[in-house]
């Protein structure tokens, strides 16, 4: 469940204390086996001044391999006392590699189930200590790949939907006039405080599928391709991928809504991707083809990427970029 609190005080430190009832001994009209499960302290985020000082992370792994030092990481983070903590993407591994399979985007097999993707999330938040310290610090998040189910997961990702809704179940909110504004569809957002902007982009929800040759070079960047996979027994599957075009990243809707609000607001702005956005391909030559390491708007989507370039060179306000993804 979600509540909503009104009327709170940003010079008050609130309790939040979660109860269990226990049960009502109709004998004594007297609850018994009632206990406090949890207790958080937190407080509202002023929005007077001009400076804010903030975290950002990414890439929130629950697997075992770390556990010797995820504590130490998230205990280090929090000791510096940020104000708001942003969050770049895969704050889930829907497809941890102890857990669900990853998709096989040749096969075309799926791989998370709806209920693997809600488990996953329950899991991960579980187990990451941001979300167990005791005073609560405001968190805006946007997506990656892992959260959308799968590696390198694009606008054709099977059980993309699910996952949207859980991620909006888990760091979602709902619209604040003049400070918080959610997409409908996607997972972009725009947060306005303390004089400066901050827009979380969806890299993911609205991505067109890259068709990458076993040269690592994309095939379908001026024109429609399809590639043939050999699947068992003989059969072979024919993929096909449409023409990418000058908003293969984030979307038409998307672009526009951030120029549109980047040239109505003279404040200092970040745009926040959860990929690249300006790092170029890195190629890894393998005995038989060549592996594509990282993703970015600038490597995958060229033709964006320069259209991001060319709208944003009009913007007179200072622009300040971040990302995640790359580990």
């Amino acid at each position: 469940n979600k509540y909503k609190c009104n009327g709170l005080n940003a010079k008050t430190d609130y309790h939040l204390s979660i109860a269990n009832p226990g049960v009502l001994d109709e004998a004594t009209g007297k609850r018994k086996y009632s206990e406090v499960a949890d207790t958080r302290t937190f407080k509202m985020l002023k929005n007077s001044g001009n400076s804010l000082k903030f975290a950002m992370g990414s890439c929130m792994t629950d697997s075992f391999a770390y556990k010797h030092i995820r504590d130490h990481i998230w205990n280090s983070l929090v000791s510096k006392k940020p104000e708001v903590i942003f969050l770049t993407g895969d704050l889930v591994y829907v497809d941890g590699f102890d857990t669900v399979a990853r998709e096989d985007s040749k096969t075309g097999k799926a791989s998370a189930s709806d209920f693997d993707i809600w488990q996953r999330f329950i899991d991960t938040t579980q187990a990451i200590p941001l979300y167990r310290q005791k005073n609560l610090i405001p968190i805006i998040a946007t997506w990656d790949d892992h959260d959308m189910v799968t590696n390198n997961s694009s606008e054709n990702t099977k059980r993309k939907d699910s996952a949207h809704n859980a991620f909006r179940a888990f760091f979602g909110s709902e619209a604040i006039e003049g400070v918080f504004e959610p997409s409908a569809v996607g997972m972009y957002s725009k947060y306005s405080i303390r004089n400066q902007v901050f827009y979380m982009m969806d890299g993911r929800y609205f991505r067109e599928e890259v068709h990458i040759g076993n040269d690592g070079l994309i095939k379908n960047e001026d024109k429609s391709s399809k590639e043939e996979i050999k699947l068992s027994e003989g059969n072979v599957r024919v993929k096909k991928y449409r023409k990418l075009s000058k908003f293969a990243h984030w979307g038409r809707a998307q672009h526009q809504w951030l120029v549109k609000n980047l040239k109505d607001n003279a404040k200092p702005s970040w745009v926040i991707n959860g990929d690249q956005i300006f790092a170029p391909a890195i190629l890894s030559k393998r005995e038989t083809y060549t592996k594509r390491i990282n993703e970015s708007i600038m490597a995958d989507h060229k033709k964006h990427f320069q259209k991001i370039i060319k709208d944003l060179s009009k913007i007179d306000s200072p622009i300040a970029f971040g990302s995640g993804d790359i580990h």
